[in-house]
Order: structure tokens, then sequence, then C-alpha cells
């Protein structure tokens, strides 16, 4: 019991340091801060989850940038004058979107 702090005294790190016997402070504090990073990727899936891709078909101008990059598939080009998502299919991870030359795809939704 490494910090010699009295638990009766109320200090959190020294009953800490006495619960815990050989996990250190800064172990915690690893573990802690890699729960922290997991319950922020969970988050971030869940907002792409329900975030997906929209066209602005009036100003698409088919070039299939767009369905090259989608690693789902969810985009296709219709009659060879526009591009269309699938909605089902999109995961609304945005690649489509940085990849557009006309800058005619946006990701919308989410929490």
């Amino acid at each position: 019991m490494g910090s010699g702090v009295d638990p009766s005294s109320g200090d959190a790190v020294g009953r800490l340091d006495i619960v815990c016997d050989n996990i250190t402070v800064k172990r915690v504090s690893v573990v802690y801060n890699q729960l922290i990073s997991f319950g922020r990727l969970i988050m971030d899936k869940v907002i792409k989850k329900k975030r997906k891709a929209f066209v602005d078909q009036r100003h698409c101008v088919a070039c299939g940038c767009c369905m090259k990059v989608c690693p789902m598939s969810a985009i296709r080009i219709v009659s060879g004058i526009m591009a269309e998502v699938d909605r089902d299919k999109c995961v609304g991870c945005g690649k489509c979107a940085e990849e557009c030359p006309a800058a005619v795809i946006t990701v919308e939704g989410g929490l």
C-alpha cells in the first residue's frame, strides 16, 4: 500500500491505492482513458449509422468518382446522367462527398 495515506481521511487516491492493491493510479488512469476512447468510438458509429449521403441530382455530372470510393457499393449512376444513393446500404462515412469533384454530395443526419 504505497501511498501511506489514511483511508479514513477521505482521500480518494489513498482509498484507490488500497482497494486496487498492486494496480497503480497511473494504470487505472490508462484504463479509464481507454474506456473513454472506446465510448467515443461507439458513439461515432451510432452517429454515422444515422447519417446518409444525399446527391443533388440537378447538378451531378455522373462522373462515377463517388461509386469508386463507396465501401458499401451504395451509389450507382442512373441513365448515365446522375448518381443515386441506396440509403439502405449507405453507412454515412462521407467518402463519396470528399471525392465528388462537383461538390454535389452531402452527408445528412446524425444526432
